[in-house]
This record gives structure tokens, sequence and C-alpha cells, in this order.
């Protein structure tokens, strides 16, 4: 609920800039006030993004796991394996690459915040440092998470066969193997947005909070 609070003063911000696009100076003055914003709702996407992932991975390993049938084991095992595949590239994305190892992103949104706090910047490259472990990995051992996803999940090829041998394919025991070692990773990245958002919660309430209730009045008086 918090977040989307946030979300929903973010689009206030947003509202503000276009009410001002006809006057240089509110505009100019109103991009400023939008720019301190930017940084913590970057931290709010990340923690938000993070937390409704771990729902859908418990939630698809707990169906798996109660799983009757060698079918449904194997579809709910599908539905893991292309989840992991797009979490561990999302969040690598989410993280920076390494030429940009002290920026966090906001998904694909070109806007980042530079991490200047060297302990952050240690704890945020050993985060990415497993992701990209576990990329590698699962590659290595073989797993083919990426072929699933093509072919029998997100998009389902049209070939019976090679549908099928990629459905017969999956191991839903490794995929549980898979899912253990991946949030062994999440408690470290959550442990990385708890320590960002402690960093930036006294910059949040020295600067961003004022701005809020100085962009509703300014709204109000223009």
């Amino acid at each position: 609920v918090y977040l989307l609070k946030e979300n929903k003063k973010s689009k206030e911000f947003q509202k503000t800039l276009m009410d001002n696009e006809q006057n240089p100076e509110k505009k100019r003055n109103s991009e400023i006030l939008y720019a301190k914003y930017c940084e913590f709702e970057i931290i709010l996407n990340m923690i938000g993004f993070v937390d409704i992932a771990a729902l859908d991975l418990f939630t698809i390993m707990r169906n798996l796991l109660k799983a009757r049938s060698e079918w449904d084991r194997r579809f709910y095992a599908r539905e893991a394996c292309m989840n992991l595949y797009e979490l561990t590239n999302d969040i690598l994305e989410m993280l920076g690459d390494d030429k940009d190892e002290n920026h966090v992103k906001r998904g694909v949104n070109p806007i980042v915040i530079v991490i200047n706090d060297v302990n952050l910047s240690l704890l945020q490259n050993e985060v990415r440092a497993q992701f990209n472990e576990f990329k590698g990995e699962i590659g290595a051992k073989g797993r083919n998470y990426s072929e699933v996803r093509n072919i029998s999940v997100a998009h389902k090829d049209h070939d019976f066969q090679t549908q099928y041998d990629s459905i017969n394919k999956v191991s839903w025991g490794e995929v549980v193997e898979d899912f253990r070692e991946f949030m062994n990773m999440f408690y470290y990245l959550r442990l990385f947005n708890k320590s960002l958002t402690s960093h930036y919660s006294m910059k949040y309430h020295q600067d961003v909070k004022p701005v809020l209730e100085f962009v509703k009045n300014y709204g109000r008086k223009s």
C-alpha cells in the first residue's frame, strides 16, 4: 500500500510538470523538485519489484510441491523456469552492468541513482556477482531455461514434437534445487535494498517530503 501511495505521488509530480508547461520558470522549478524525488522512487520500485517476484516464486513452488500428477509438476516447473530466467536478467539490469557498477536503474528506465557509499557499492557488486554466477551455472548445468521459456511457456512452438520434447526435458527436482539457490541470493538482494533505503531515507525526509508539500501547495496557488 505504501509503495502504491508513493507511485501516486510520482504521478502528482508529473501532472504538475504538464500543468506548468506554459510557464518556463514554474516548469524549471517543478523539474528540479521532481528530480529530487526520482532517486527515492527508483529504490521504492526495486523493493516492490523484488517483493512481487518473491511472492510469485513462492506461489509457483508451493503449487509445484503440492502437485499430485507428473503433468502438474512439469507445468509448475515450466512456470518456475521462465520466472527464474526472466528475474535473473531483470535484476541484473536493475543493478546496473559491470561498466556502471555504482548505478541502480529503475527497470528499463534510463534514470539511475549513483551510489557514493563504499559499503553499499561493495554489497551491490557482491549481489550482482551472485546473480551473474547463478546465470552462468544454470547454463553450465544445461538447464536451458531460455529454451523452455521460448518453446513451451511464454511462447508455444507450433511443432508438437519440439514442444513435447522441451516439456519432457524439465526436471522439477532440479527446478526446486535452483529455486532454493535463487532465494538464498534474494536474501542478499533484500539486504541491499534495506541498506539502500536506510541510506536514502534521511535524504528523503530532508528533501523530498517538504518538496511534496510544496508541489501540492504550489499547484493550488498557480
